[in-house]
């Protein structure tokens, strides 16, 4: 072993044992039926045997019980890259491939993280969601003296159910893709995004990301079909086309008119290009790429401004196949696909390669020859990293938002994508992009944008989220760090079992979900007071803790029943202080608009009344789920 090493140290908050655990749809996992399973490993990975005390060192595609695993710590040693470890739930042994589980496996709910340690300032560590989701898990790193240097998690007390039901609201349970005899049925291969988890549980499903994509066997006619697992682009594509930009720009005193939407980034020393929506509605939208500019060496010094006219002239354009084509898949079938969705959702070529087709196309600069990398445009590299741009400015809802047409249009000061990758911050991310861009419009991808919700943007999303500096999902590692990751997010001291009664004082009591109020660790809430003036897009008020006099509240709405929170004291022009992220309401379609409640047991009980929007007042009361934290 070398002097360079860290520990990865795994928690089973699963585990019915743990004071404060959680469950997976209402089933504890021991530490028996927790099972990991590693790719990549270099032999670099040890760990000493529970039974027999012996060093044991990890192999690829072997899987090994938590159980077997002394105080569930691991040594990651130094020359490992791309590591992964899947940690699967079962009474048996979930995984079965050589590589790892397959996108549509059934009985296998999973998490993944992956890491590449070599001894430099490049080491990581990160969570990924980008395939599916199974449950939530906390990844953590700690230095050697134990304190926390970074994590990506969901919010506290957060299940796996809650994620699941907030999936269904916006995203279909099924394939989205041509329907014919080759349509995927449920439990078979292709079915998605809702696979069966628990054999006996039918609301215990894993959820296919938004990324992937599956193509059919041929039918009777030879023609295969592509489904995605989210929903179509196409009025998002609409919308874009009716409103793409006339640009006028000057280069060498000679000044010219492109349109399109005009695209920068700042990392491969710099690009620009025009993206135009081809195609319409009936025939099916594709993506065209055009006056590209490469070196264009953009700077923070003038905070990331446009600059059309730096950089180096190209030839060719990159163009994106539009949805509903049909493409040959081999020599004796053809296939039929929404190509474009799965393009933007996956930044990938889908069928074929980058450059070569026939998905996606580069031309002269951009070019790519399979069989002769000399015959390669100059620039070929460029066409991966410009579809990560597409994919991260509209699964986020930022291209074409009012947010950004603002700084789009500003004369005086313009920007473009390049800005708003390299400054939105994880905050404002939530307050400014996905649904709160396009208030009744799914443009944006509703997978990430639900993710995004429960853990503050953290972890692997969707497969471009990096590409925006403040919310990188990468976890940067150094000698003697200690790595842990919890599966299950435990409960919390804010956690409380809400009822709810209506028709009268004697009326009986009905189950009103569990709530998450208040962010103080030696601090109980004791009384609440808020009202919307917005249907329960947000809510105003103050709140009041053990001890203390009423402060002034307000919360904002990430997702249905979540809301980030802030607080003030010391007068109207005091600063408002983060208050963590509540849960309030239990209701899919309707917001909470006022809550009045207050405690006489110092916040271990919660009583008075709430307002669902379009509904009078009715009564509320909670008690306190108590943990040991």
């Amino acid at each position: 072993m070398s002097g360079y090493h860290l520990t990865l140290q795994l928690t089973n908050n699963f585990n019915e044992l743990v004071p404060n655990g959680t469950d997976y749809f209402n089933q504890h996992y021991s530490d028996n039926q927790v099972w990991l399973f590693f790719l990549n490993t270099s032999g670099k990975i040890t760990y000493t045997d529970t039974k027999s005390g012996d060093v044991k060192t990890v192999a690829d595609s072997k899987s090994i019980a938590l159980s077997d695993i002394k105080g569930h710590k691991l040594t990651l040693d130094k020359g490992e890259e791309s590591t992964k470890l899947f940690v699967g739930l079962g009474n048996t042994c979930p995984f079965s491939n050589a590589n790892g589980p397959g996108l549509f496996d059934q009985a296998t709910p999973y998490g993944v993280i992956e890491w590449t340690i070599k001894g430099n300032s490049y080491d990581n560590v990160d969570v990924s969601y980008i395939d599916q989701f199974s449950f939530p898990t906390s990844l953590i790193v700690k230095d050697s003296q134990n304190k926390v240097k970074l994590s990506s998690s969901f919010i506290q007390g957060t299940k796996a159910q809650q994620l699941i039901d907030a999936f269904k609201l916006k995203i279909s349970g099924e394939p989205v893709g041509p329907a014919g005899a080759e349509y995927p049925t449920k439990g078979n291969v292709g079915y998605g995004p809702a696979v069966d988890t628990i054999s006996d549980n039918s609301q215990a499903v894993r959820w296919v990301g938004s990324s992937k994509y599956w193509v059919s066997g041929p039918d009777k006619e030879k023609l295969r079909s592509l489904y995605i697992y989210a929903p179509s682009f196409s009025n998002y594509l609409s919308f874009l086309q009716d409103k793409e930009p006339q640009n006028t720009i000057k280069i060498y005193n000679k000044e010219s008119t492109i349109k399109g939407w005009y695209l920068d980034y700042s990392g491969n020393n710099g690009y620009s290009g025009y993206l135009s929506i081809t195609g319409d509605a009936n025939k099916g939208f594709g993506l065209e790429v055009h006056n590209i500019r490469v070196n264009t060496c953009p700077s923070a010094a003038n905070n990331w401004a446009m600059d059309p006219a730096s950089g180096t002239a190209t030839t060719g354009k990159i163009t994106i196949l539009a949805n509903g084509s049909t493409i040959p898949f081999d020599a004796s079938s053809n296939v039929k696909g929404d190509w474009t969705d799965a393009v933007i959702y996956s930044g990938a070529a889908v069928q074929g390669e980058i450059g070569a087709g026939p998905v996606v196309i580069g031309t002269d600069d951009f070019k790519l020859d399979p069989k002769n990398s000399a015959n390669n445009g100059t620039y070929v590299d460029i066409v991966a990293t410009f579809l990560a741009t597409i994919s991260a400015a509209m699964a986020t809802g930022l291209l074409g938002s009012q947010l950004f047409l603002d700084k789009y249009n500003d004369a005086s000061d313009k920007k473009s994508t390049m800005y708003w990758f390299n400054t939105m911050t994880r905050a404002d991310s939530l307050s400014k992009l996905f649904d709160k861009a396009w208030p009744n419009k799914t443009y944006y991808d509703p997978y990430w944008a639900t993710l995004s919700a429960f853990t503050d943007n953290q972890g692997y999303l969707s497969p471009f989220n990096d590409r925006w500096s403040f919310f990188s999902p990468d976890l940067n590692l150094a000698n003697n760090d200690v790595i842990e990751w919890q599966l299950g997010i435990p409960l919390t001291n804010y956690q409380y079992k809400v009822e709810n009664q209506w028709g009268g004082d004697k009326a009986p009591w009905h189950d009103g979900g569990q709530w998450v109020m208040g962010c103080r660790k030696d601090q109980l809430m004791t009384m609440l007071k808020v009202s919307s003036s917005d249907n329960g897009q947000t809510l105003e008020g103050t709140v009041t803790y053990v001890g203390e006099g009423p402060i002034a509240f307000k919360a904002e709405r990430l997702e249905q029943n979540i809301y980030k929170t802030f607080t003030q004291w010391g007068g109207d022009n005091a600063p408002w202080h983060p208050a963590g992220t509540w849960f309030m309401g239990c209701r899919d379609d309707q917001n909470v608009v006022a809550i009045n409640i207050q405690s006489d047991s110092e916040g271990t009980t919660l009583s008075g009344s709430m307002t669902y929007d379009n509904e009078g007042e009715i009564g509320f009361k909670a008690t306190r789920v108590k943990v040991e934290l």
